[in-house]
């Protein structure tokens, strides 16, 4: 294993202890049609763990990231949260507005995932 490999176990195991499980949900295959917003195709999902908090308010511009989104830290996943994918937290679903990965390009760490109702 390597260095990045070793942390991001490291990070799933805190994740597990003290974040809670989320689902990310998502579409494979099919087509998008941007004008009425819909994409059909197979739907999948993949439980995995979180850690939900707030933005620091240097962070929040109410353009690109409002007061109510969440930050989301979130387990190195098999697939990478990518916009309009859906996280079911706390029973609800929220929109992947941006994810940024922490760690090299190809040895992913962890996700910093903002997330919007």
């Amino acid at each position: 294993m390597s260095f990045y490999s070793d942390m991001a176990a490291e990070a799933s195991t805190l994740l597990v202890e003290f974040g809670e499980s989320v689902t990310l949900k998502y579409t494979t295959g099919g087509t998008v049609d941007p004008v009425a917003g819909t994409v059909t195709g197979a739907a999948q999902s993949i439980v995995a763990n979180g850690y939900p908090g707030e933005f620091n308010k240097n962070e929040v511009d109410q353009t690109n990231i409002l007061s109510t989104d969440v930050r989301l830290i979130l387990e190195k996943t098999a697939v990478i949260p990518a916009p309009n994918h859906l996280i079911e937290l706390g029973g609800k679903d929220y929109r992947v507005i941006n994810n940024r990965q922490i760690g090299l390009t190809s040895d992913n760490v962890i996700n910093i995932v903002q997330l919007r109702l």
